[in-house]
Formats: structure tokens, sequence, C-alpha cells
């Protein structure tokens, strides 16, 4: 795949979980972080299967580390628990992560598109 494509099929991933973020009920029933992270997987690997895209852990870890969150494989819902969020503050929280991510990523690819 080509980057144009790379990047083009993050804007649209982009654009779905933008949708998700302003809309948790059309998306997630209960609104949950489970849910939330079966649905993420989902997304993110049929878009790796599509055409490898697919962010680095660096691309996570400045909208962690702004949130004074640490970067874990299991993702982030304990340590927003134990800050006493509610389970849809938690899906609205890791969502706004997650598009800082990719937006990072798309960056990344546009800077190395001819």
């Amino acid at each position: 795949m080509s980057e144009q494509s790379r990047i083009s099929a993050v804007d649209r991933f982009l654009e779905i979980i933008s949708s998700a973020r302003e809309r948790p009920e059309m998306y997630f029933d209960p609104i949950g972080p489970i849910a939330l992270i079966h649905w993420l997987h989902g997304l993110r690997t049929g878009l790796y299967d599509w055409g490898g895209a697919w962010p680095s852990s660096e691309h996570r870890e400045a909208p962690l580390a702004a949130r004074g969150l640490e970067y874990l494989a299991d993702w982030e819902t304990k340590q927003l628990e134990e800050r006493g969020l509610t389970p849809a503050e938690i899906v609205d929280e890791l969502l706004a992560i997650e598009i800082e991510e990719w937006q990072s990523y798309r960056a990344s690819l546009s800077r190395e598109a001819p």
C-alpha cells in the first residue's frame, strides 16, 4: 500500500473513532471500556490487515504523558479507574488518547510521503 493510501485509511479511521467519541451510545451498549477495547482491536486489526497501517508505541506515549499515564500493553483502563472516572468517562478518555495517537501517526506518514 502506498503512503498516500495509508494516509487515506488513517483519515477514515480517525473519522470513525471521532464519531464514536461524539456519540458513544451509538457504538457501545453498555458504554464501558471493555466494549471499547474490543471494538478498537477489531478496527485496528482490520486497518492493519487491509494496508499495514499501525502506529508505534511512540505515537501513544505523548498523549499518555500529557495525562500522567503510563504506557501499558493492556490499555490504561485501570489507571483511569483509580482516578475515579466513570465507565463513560474512561471511554471518552481512551478515545481521546486513541485519536491523538493516530493523529501523530498520520503526521509521521505525511512527513514520509513523497
